[in-house]
């Protein structure tokens, strides 16, 4: 399942990757699927995925907007894209790799998990002046405040 990660986001993009390491980026990029999406708060659209690999090595990757049912598709043949020695050097690399890409995918995470706790912190903010619970002053301050946390 994904979900949009701002207010108002107007598509996704889904990026497919064939490989063995834990980063995306350090994989075969094999396709992006777009999806345009209803305008929502952040996380209120849910995109169902779905991929499968038959015997002949032919892929379908998909998404579906859960809400409408807008949904996009694609198929493509792997073995364009690997032949055994591709296959075996992937999976090679991906376990020399392991460690470091474990580091790396535990930094993304903290990235990740600080910049929701921002995104909540600011909304709650938000909430609260517009419920007139905090001061227009307090409201400023606490915004450069976060606004030099980020930077």
């Amino acid at each position: 399942m994904a979900t949009t990660t701002i207010d108002n986001q107007p598509k996704i993009e889904i990026k497919c990757y064939l490989g063995e390491r834990a980063i995306a980026k350090d994989n075969i990029h094999l396709c992006t699927l777009g999806l345009g999406v209803p305008l929502s708060k952040r996380e209120g659209i849910k995109i169902q995925l779905f991929a499968n690999v038959d015997k002949e090595g032919n892929l379908t990757i998909g998404a579906i907007e859960t809400m409408t049912k807008k949904s996009t598709v694609m198929n493509m043949n792997l073995l364009q894209y690997c032949d055994e020695e591709i296959v075996n050097e992937s999976i090679e690399k991906g376990k020399e790799k392991e460690k470091e890409d474990k580091l790396k995918e535990n930094k993304i995470l903290k990235k990740v998990k600080i910049d929701y706790y921002i995104y909540q912190v600011e909304k709650n903010i938000r909430e609260a002046f517009n419920h007139k619970k905090i001061s227009k002053e307090k409201r400023d301050k606490i915004d450069k405040l976060i606004s030099e946390i980020t930077m």
